[in-house]
């Protein structure tokens, strides 16, 4: 196929990417076990008829949006003649729908009426592949929900600008009774074009036809793979083509599960690759969700959604009915490392590999540093084969009912195995010496030496010190802030109660603030009303700009200050704008002086300080109320203590302090950048926003979004905890720096 001619006819070029820009799978099995000759999506008719039936008069089920093609259920052709249909007595008539075959064949492209997308069908006939391929109820549902919490995470900003999704909105099921039981006959809706919805003409190809021979065309051997087609129609360095495919091909797989608990099946069948007119790749496009395993165990240990209408389907967890434990244990590296490595990855890579004359395992070294350093440190332990193996399963067929089995094999394609492992930046005392010198001898903007107090930098046991004036307490400012919620975290696991009433990060504050401060505004009551713990951390409180600084303190009764914030006019819903502000926290600290009878400094003493065995602080009050959100002054060994907490996730002495789930909360991502304090070019760029903690990320001038793994909170004048994840390297700064910026280049030594 000429990549040049795509865009002549976008929904003719697909259909035939699909059916014939197809190697078909690596197992054989796509073609060896296919549909009837007439509807065989590799050799059969162009289009055709579906069949359909009514089901007026059984039990039905319409799940998700209303569709007018849902009047009744559909059928494959090949199911003309289908034992379950007539044994519960289905009168099988040709549908209006003329359709053609996808390369799955049983999903269809509607090529004709008002509907623009596909159906899933439920296919009876035989087998295809290795597999039945009923949709029943847990089927329709799990993608219907998959769909909207990808969507939801889309929406939120979790995936940036690279991803997309066939939304798949509707599905219905009709209940068919034969004798005593029953089937669940199921059809999906699913949607051409991908969201977010361009406006603008592109192309989506099948993963498969990047690297797949045109097998309907008379010179099958001499045609070049489209991808690299596109790459020299493009113009672009073949190397950073590919590159830029492989790297958001992994970021679809590691997001989807880092912000939803998704398992993303995406071998060459599910998923595709839009193409604008340049023949640049913009965005991975998610499909086929039906096949998306959640993760419940890491949903739980993340914070993410475990409830799901269609549990037990495609639902997995640690503790498993006790006869296939290792299931959970090889389901990661299965669909990593071999569905998306093997079936997908690999084969790009070496097609391009082999036509540009690239090094093959410099570039796969490459992405497997990229994954490793961008994403495994965000694994839980033992997520992933620690001993440098992954998993694969072999060609054979199962048996209805009969288990897969797994085989190991060495060294990961895509990420790094036992041999081969990071090379971390050694924190050297001729390193730290260079930044201290560096910092000692740097003027800020206006010309003046910083004015920093102590360094303190460690790498497992190795611990650096620098105080470079006396030793003192310094305000740390923000850093207060994750200091706060640290400590929410430890009491909300051992059991945090206002009025006996439970707290979790989901509780509404405003009914709480209702018996001790009047908001007169009727809006900002219902607000407050609507506004959860989380929101207070992750600052979305729906203010149009940050309040609660020194500036605002200083104009108020110290007295009072409450009464401003709840008061203060709120023009968005809360838990959708992030405007960075020192609100939140200090609401939360007037709930603990309330409902608890103790300040928020004696609150985080007993969580936080006294575990860690610190002492020597003091926070300041506004009020009767501790400030919370800034005002609290320590030592720069005790800061970096706490910046060793979040490192060691949780854990300190052997000791569990604060939950790792709580830690993982405030370590992702809750407000998706880039935010009104992102700066481009900085070492460590305020790109994204957890929980009180800043997650670092950039955009380039294709505005694709990078992360490094980094996350940290800074104070007004030159605090700082950094912790690098990919060197283990923990930071604590203090000072009384105004200008930060240089501050924060010289620890970007440490990256």
């Amino acid at each position: 196929m000429k990549a040049s001619s795509i865009f002549d006819n976008l929904e003719e070029s697909f259909i035939y990417m699909e059916r014939f820009v197809n190697d078909g799978s690596p197992s054989g099995w796509t073609k060896l076990r296919t549909t009837s000759v007439e509807t065989n999506p590799f050799l059969g008719n162009d289009r055709f008829p579906l069949l359909e039936f009514s089901d007026s008069d059984i039990e039905c089920e319409l799940l998700g949006e209303p569709s007018a093609l849902f009047s009744v259920n559909y059928a494959h052709p090949d199911s003309l003649n289908s034992q379950l249909l007539k044994d519960s007595r289905r009168i099988i008539r040709k549908s209006n729908l003329i359709v053609s075959p996808t390369s799955g064949g049983r999903t269809m492209l509607v090529r004709s009426g008002e509907y623009s997308g596909f159906l899933k069908l439920t296919y009876d006939t035989n087998r295809l592949g290795r597999v039945n391929r009923q949709l029943a109820y847990g089927h329709c549902m799990s993608s219907l929900e998959v769909s909207s919490e990808i969507k939801k995470a889309i929406d939120d900003g979790a995936f940036g600008n690279r991803i997309g999704i066939l939304l798949e909105k509707s599905a219905k099921i009709s209940k068919l009774k034969i004798n005593n039981s029953e089937y669940e006959w199921g059809t999906i809706l699913r949607e051409l074009t991908p969201y977010p919805y361009i406006d603008e003409p592109r192309q989506i190809v099948p993963g498969f036809s990047m690297f797949s021979k045109d097998h309907h065309s008379e010179n099958t051997l001499l045609d070049d793979a489209l991808i690299n087609q596109f790459i020299t129609l493009s113009g672009r360095d073949p190397k950073e083509y590919l590159i830029d495919l492989l790297k958001i091909s992994i970021d679809a797989w590691f997001l989807s599960l880092l912000n939803c608990s998704f398992i993303l099946e995406t071998h060459g069948q599910n998923c595709y690759y839009e193409i604008d007119q340049h023949y640049n790749i913009q965005r991975f496009i998610i499909k086929d969700l039906d096949s998306v395993d959640k993760d419940i165990s890491f949903a739980k240990l993340k914070g993410l959604n475990t409830e799901w209408k269609s549990f037990p389907y495609a639902c997995f967890y640690k503790d498993t009915p006790e006869d296939h434990p290792w299931y959970y244990k090889v389901r990661p590296s299965y669909m990593f490392d071999f569905k998306l490595g093997t079936y997908l990855l690999d084969p790009i890579l070496k097609v391009v590999c082999k036509k540009f004359n690239l090094n093959e395992p410099d570039i796969r070294l490459d992405i497997q540093k990229y994954t490793s350093e961008t994403y495994m440190n965000q694994m839980p332990k033992g997520y992933f084969p620690e001993n440098g193996t992954w998993y694969y399963c072999d060609n054979s067929e199962r048996k209805p009912g009969e288990r897969r089995k797994y085989y190991s094999k060495a060294n990961p394609l895509f990420r790094l195995g036992k041999e081969s492992t990071i090379t971390m930046k050694a924190l050297t005392s001729e390193l730290f010496d260079s930044v201290v010198n560096e910092m000692t001898t740097c003027l800020d903007s206006k010309g003046n030496h910083l004015d920093m107090v102590g360094l303190i930098v460690s790498q497992g046991d190795t611990l650096f010190t620098h105080y470079f004036r006396q030793r003192e307490p310094v305000d740390i400012r923000s850093i207060a802030k994750p200091i706060t919620c640290l400590a929410f975290g430890a009491a909300i696991e051992e059991g945090l109660y206002f009025c006996e009433q439970k707290i979790t990060l989901d509780t509404k504050v405003g009914p709480f603030l209702s018996k001790y401060v009047s908001i007169d505004d009727p809006l900002n009551r219902e607000t407050w009303n609507n506004t959860t713990v989380r929101d207070c951390f992750k600052i979305t409180l729906g203010h149009d700009k940050g309040i609660m600084f020194s500036k605002d303190v200083k104009a108020h009764d110290e007295n009072k200050l409450i009464d401003y914030v709840v008061n203060y006019p709120i023009t968005t819903v809360p838990g959708k704008d992030f405007v960075y502000s020192n609100a939140g926290t200090f609401v939360l600290s007037t709930l603990i002086t309330e409902y608890l009878g103790i300040s928020l400094a004696e609150f985080v003493d007993k969580y936080i300080f006294s575990p860690l065995g610190i002492t020597d602080y003091s926070w300041r009050s506004f009020g009767k109320y501790c400030a919370g959100c800034t005002g609290l002054k320590m030592q720069c060994e005790d800061l970096h203590k706490i910046a060793k907490l979040f490192a060691d996730k949780g854990v300190y002495q052997n000791k569990q302090i604060v939950p790792e789930a709580w830690i993982n909360n405030m370590i992702i991502p809750l407000v998706y950048g880039p935010t009104h304090r992102y700066k481009k070019g900085r070492a460590f760029p305020k790109f994204n926003y957890g929980m009180n903690m800043w997650i670092c990320g950039d955009i380039d001038e294709l505005g694709r979004y990078s992360y490094d793994g980094n996350y940290y909170c800074d104070g007004t004048d030159g605090q700082y905890i950094i912790i690098i994840p990919k060197n283990n390297i923990v930071i604590a700064a203090t000072g009384f720096q105004s200008d930060t910026e240089p501050v924060s280049r010289i620890l970007g030594h440490f990256k």
